[in-house]
């Protein structure tokens, strides 16, 4: 700690999945360091569901135009995408779980770039509608988010040994978006 942030990483087993939290708000080689060999553990690859969760994802559409492009905030998560996400897609991870965003948005992508196969995905959701002034403006498209809620809703995630469900829902308690892993 150095009197302005605290750094914190970690990683932790929820039954069968193996999660690793990353503070995308101070990079620094010592997360770069804990986040490879994390990845490259054989708790991470083992685990039957592989995920990260980090606040600013790697790939942010939605945001105030102003301070995205005056302000320059659209560089803020840059070393996730740049850095982080080939480590992502190199070590299998399945779902990043992130906020920043004040919206809700799910992507699915395959982890090998050259691929044509898409039987093997890497899933990135944005969870930021929980309370607060919402995202409406895009300031960027990558062209893989296939579900976008611009309403306040959250997210419940189960995993047991075969099968990660998330369930996203608006703030009435309506299904907006759904997926499993199945194992």
């Amino acid at each position: 700690m150095n009197g302005t942030y605290h750094r914190f990483f970690h990683t932790a087993s929820l039954g069968s999945a193996r999660v690793i939290v990353l503070d995308s708000e101070c990079p620094s080689a010592e997360q770069s360091e804990f986040l490879e060999r994390e990845l490259q553990s054989e708790a991470f690859q083992s685990a039957r569901f592989r995920i990260v969760a980090v606040h600013i994802p790697p790939y942010i559409e939605f945001w105030n135009p102003y301070t995205w492009s005056e302000r320059g905030e659209k560089h803020w998560g840059e070393h996730i995408r740049l850095e982080y996400d080939a480590l992502f897609r190199r070590h299998n991870v399945d779902l990043v779980i992130s906020g920043h965003q004040h919206n809700y948005q799910r992507g699915t992508v395959r982890r090998n770039l050259q691929s044509v196969d898409p039987s093997d995905p890497i899933t990135y959701a944005i969870v930021g509608g929980a309370g607060g002034e919402l995202d409406h403006e895009r300031v960027d498209n990558w062209y893989m988010y296939n579900v976008t809620y611009l309403g306040h809703h959250f997210v419940s995630l189960e995993v047991d040994d075969r099968q990660l469900r998330w369930l996203a829902k608006n703030k009435a308690g309506t299904i907006i978006d759904q997926f499993d892993i199945v194992r």
